[in-house]
């Protein structure tokens, strides 16, 4: 994952709030080994 935010800065954008977390399957449920889990990040274009 740091590798994609350090990409955010070097392709222009700046991160303008804070992250969502969406799990795409039951955290109750599923084995820890099997979670999918997408962060989201707002950007922006630095100006």
């Amino acid at each position: 994952m740091w590798k994609e935010l350090k990409s955010i800065e070097e392709n222009g954008y700046v991160i303008v709030g804070h992250p969502v977390t969406v799990c795409h399957n039951d955290s109750h449920t599923a084995l820890e080994e099997e979670l999918v889990r997408e962060c989201q990040f707002p950007v922006s274009e630095k100006r």
